[in-house]
C-alpha cells in the first residue's frame, strides 16, 4: 500500500456458519445484527469507535489525539471516526503493530444459533449511522415477506439509508 501511495482504508464484518455455530469477526464500525425468533434485533459485534474507553486509552497511549469524534491523522489534515480498520496506512507508521493509532485487530464472536433465529444483517456504518438495528431488520423482514431474494432485501436497506441521508458508504 505504501509503495503505491494508496492510503485508503475500510472496515469489515464477516460471518462463517459451522453447523449451528455462527462465528463473526469485525474490524471498525461494520456490524452484524441477528433477528431472533421474537422479532428482536441483537447486535452480534462491537463497533470500534474512538470514544470507547478501551479504544480511547489505546489511541492516546500511542500518542494519538481525538477531534470531532475521530482520530486525528499524524501531521493533521483529516481524521477517522473509527478506531480500527484495514488499510489507512498513515495511522500505522510504527513498526510495532501494538503502537498503531488505528489498529487492524479484529474482534471475533461466537453465537450458537437457535432454530428460530431468522437472519443476520451485515453492513457498514453508512447504514448503522442512520438506521437502528431493529429498523434494518424490520426492512429485511418486510422485503423477504414479499420477495425471498436477499439481494432485494439488501437493496431495501441501501435505499432506506440513502433516503435517511447517510453521509457514508
Amino acid at each position: 500500500l505504501i509503495a503505491t501511495g494508496d492510503e485508503s482504508g475500510t472496515t469489515a464484518v464477516l460471518a462463517v456458519l459451522d453447523g449451528d455455530a455462527l462465528l463473526i469477526g469485525n474490524v471498525g464500525d461494520s456490524r452484524a445484527v441477528l433477528l431472533g425468533a421474537d422479532g428482536g434485533a441483537r447486535q452480534l459485534t462491537t463497533d470500534h469507535k474512538p470514544e470507547d474507553p478501551q479504544e480511547y486509552a489505546r489511541i492516546t497511549a500511542n500518542g494519538g489525539e481525538l477531534e470531532y469524534g475521530g482520530v486525528v491523522a499524524p501531521g493533521g489534515g483529516n481524521f477517522l471516526k473509527c478506531a480500527r480498520s484495514l488499510g489507512d496506512v498513515k495511522y500505522k507508521l510504527h513498526a510495532d503493530r501494538s503502537r498503531h493509532l488505528i489498529c487492524a485487530e479484529p474482534d471475533v464472536f461466537k453465537r450458537t444459533l437457535a432454530a428460530a433465529d431468522q437472519f443476520v444483517v451485515m453492513a457498514s456504518d453508512g447504514v448503522w449511522d442512520v438506521l437502528s438495528d431493529q429498523k434494518a431488520c424490520d426492512l429485511v423482514l418486510k422485503s423477504l415477506a414479499t420477495n425471498p431474494n436477499p439481494s432485494v432485501a439488501a437493496k431495501a436497506i441501501w435505499i432506506a439509508a440513502y433516503q435517511a441521508e447517510s453521509e457514508d458508504n
